[in-house]
């Protein structure tokens, strides 16, 4: 399913295409769109954006990186400051 929508924004007019996917990942459509655009010839004054979706999924996934790092580094330093007593291991003493 396709469907465009217009609107006047800046004096100009763009136009906005939404497709529904089922059955395949959104990286890969947005990968195949931006190969198949790639193969159009468009005037100067034109401009295609890919955007809404496939870019707040990455920016998520790179949050979500980000995120998994920083607890594997404050478990890791809880475990060192407690002495390695976490999850049944032994308590290593400092001498």
């Amino acid at each position: 399913m396709c469907h465009a929508l217009l609107k006047r924004v800046a004096h100009s007019l763009p136009v906005s295409v939404n497709i529904n996917i089922s059955g395949r990942d959104l990286r890969s459509v947005t990968a195949d769109v931006q190969n198949a655009l790639c193969q159009v010839t468009i005037p100067n004054d034109f401009r295609i954006e890919i955007d809404d979706l496939a870019e707040d999924q990455q920016e998520s996934f790179m949050y979500l990186g980000i995120a998994m790092l920083a607890a594997i580094l404050l478990i890791y330093m809880n475990w060192r400051l407690r002495g390695c007593e976490i999850a049944g291991f032994a308590k290593i003493e400092r001498g």
